[in-house]
């Protein structure tokens, strides 16, 4: 597989699918909202057939994306591995145990960890050091960001309802980033189309009211990059000797691979919302609801993942990505 990594830099504020209602903005984009971003511009720039097609390499493996992740003028994050280490009873002191648990506290809030000090993450998961000291300072996403709650008004009604809605910004020099895999030069070649019509449209929640506008760059991940973090990041998808994989996508398992995850540690996330697809319903209605495999989760085996349609009474297929792109991580 060839990989490339995109960085996209946003222009506009963005909102990213909270299940907890328009007061609440994740971060991230999942992988599933951005595809379902590139199949609408696909199918109104090039067609329903083009869309098969790009689907089709989808299921065969051939075209894969991450979520989207954060990065900063450092460099790249990775997901927290859910992973649950083994490791052998010891003695402690109390002091020790106590800077064990206060440790421990602090790391439930890390979510995602610097691609430079991922050894040493996963060190510290190993051996049961404490990644995060009383007097350690550690680059966190919290501080590429900047939450706002902003008061709107309903107009639509016949009486004016106020309601609150909060948006991200994200900092200059910082933004998310997307992993693509590909067998072959057409699905980037589309891609690259699809990804420069849509940094106009905007991705994520708002984008009629201008939100998710971004621009971006394009890598080549290989064995010899210049950068220490896209060299990293290219050993630990295609070098790394690691038994357990970690996704970097959420994931919905085919039926056949339901019992995979009982040998896995992960998260499962609710997936919800609307089509807003003028074709599909005159009126936005409300997609099927279904759960994934969170990023971050780790198996012994990858799951290959599956593609859904959640149509409900549409007049067209609604796709929604539930394939697994992986590191490989020495547990």
């Amino acid at each position: 597989m060839d990989y490339h990594i995109y960085k996209l830099s946003f222009t506009t504020p963005c909102r990213f699918g909270s299940t907890a209602g328009l007061d609440k903005s994740d971060v991230i984009c999942q992988a599933d909202t951005f595809f379902s971003a590139l199949a609408n511009e696909c199918v109104s720039f090039y067609g329903t057939d083009k869309l098969q097609i790009l689907k089709q390499s989808v299921e065969k493996g051939q075209f894969l994306i991450s979520d989207l992740l954060p990065y900063d003028e450092d460099g790249l994050f990775l997901p927290k591995p859910l992973w649950i280490v083994d490791k052998k009873n010891k003695q402690e002191s109390l002091t020790g145990i106590k800077e064990r648990m206060e440790g421990s506290k602090k790391l439930k809030k890390l979510q995602y960890i610097p691609i430079y000090d991922f050894e040493n993450y996963i060190e510290c998961m190993k051996t049961g050091k404490n990644y995060i000291n009383n007097d350690d300072k550690r680059i966190i996403i919290d501080e590429i960001y900047q939450k706002q709650l902003i008061e709107k008004v309903n107009c639509r009604g016949e009486e004016s309802l106020p309601y609150f809605m909060e948006q991200v910004h994200i900092k200059a020099n910082c933004g998310l980033y997307f992993i693509a895999a590909t067998a072959g030069s057409d699905d980037i070649e589309l891609l690259d189309k699809l990804l420069q019509l849509l940094s106009y449209t905007g991705i994520g929640g708002k984008r009629s009211s201008g939100y998710g506008k971004f621009t971006y760059t394009k890598e080549v991940l290989k064995d010899n990059n210049d950068g220490e973090d896209t060299s990293n990041l290219y050993y630990l998808l295609e070098k790394s000797p690691g038994q357990i994989y970690m996704s970097l996508s959420n994931i919905v398992p085919a039926q056949t691979e339901i019992d995979q995850l009982r040998e896995g540690s992960y998260r499962l996330l609710p997936r919800s919302g609307f089509v807003t697809d003028g074709n599909y319903s005159t009126v936005p209605l409300k997609r099927n609801r279904y759960f994934a495999v969170m990023h971050g989760s780790c198996f012994k085996q990858p799951l290959a993942g599956t593609v859904l349609d959640v149509n409900d009474n549409g007049s067209h297929p609604v796709y929604r990505y539930g394939k697994g792109i992986y590191v490989r991580l020495a547990l």
